[in-house]
């Protein structure tokens, strides 16, 4: 069963947004290299980490899409 990465990212702590990282990922995926691996480099990719934002936390959503603003 597919996956969605959501990355909570935050801004001098203070101001956090919830982004979906991918849909088509497995749950042993999102266990393990996301938080390593993937988000950072998703992250550099997407321009967040030269906008200053860090990585508070990151979750994995069966079945659905969840993003907060």
């Amino acid at each position: 069963m597919l996956v969605t990465v959501i990355a909570t990212l935050c801004l001098n702590g203070v101001l956090c947004v919830d982004k979906t990282v991918t849909d088509q990922a497995t749950m042993m995926q999102c266990g393990g290299p996301m938080g390593a691996q993937v988000i950072p480099q998703w992250m550099e990719d997407q321009g967040y980490a030269a906008r200053g934002y860090r990585l508070a936390k990151w979750s994995c959503v069966i079945g659905g899409r969840r993003e907060r603003i």
